[in-house]
């Protein structure tokens, strides 16, 4: 089974596959935009489903908001099912991230919209994402 920093190096290594898309594991002292930031959510020791334990983990993207139709067109390509910036694409390139795990699913996106981070605003998007972990 993975550690929670492995499967986080392993999510932040699959971001790092997209071009201009400045990825973290952790939250960073100087955050540079666009950038997708992995964080854990919660764990289960056991899954009904899978009979192996599954973590949950949400990956922030932000981008600059000097305006916001400009911050939409920026953000929206990363949320995009398929093509180059698409961060669901990316993780499923390689599911197991780097054989650490069983497998890892992008299961959908919410939260747009604006997100203050060190008292600086930039429009932002969450991804949920789920890894087995067994």
């Amino acid at each position: 089974m993975a550690t929670i920093s492995a499967i986080r190096d392993g999510l932040k290594t699959r971001l790092a596959t997209i071009t201009s898309l400045h990825a973290y594991d952790v939250l960073p002292d100087n955050l540079v935009v666009p950038a997708a930031i992995v964080r854990p959510l919660r764990g289960d020791y056991y899954s009904t489903l899978t009979n192996k334990p599954t973590d949950q983990f949400e990956i922030l993207v932000l981008v600059a908001l000097a305006r916001l139709s400009t911050g939409q067109d920026a953000l929206d390509p990363y949320l995009s099912a398929t093509g180059a910036s698409s961060i669901g694409a990316a993780i499923e390139g390689d599911p197991t991230l780097g054989s650490t795990v069983d497998g890892t699913l992008v299961m959908g996106w919410r939260d747009y919209g604006g997100v203050v981070i060190g008292g600086v605003e930039y429009l932002g998007v969450r991804l949920d994402v789920e890894v087995i972990n067994g």
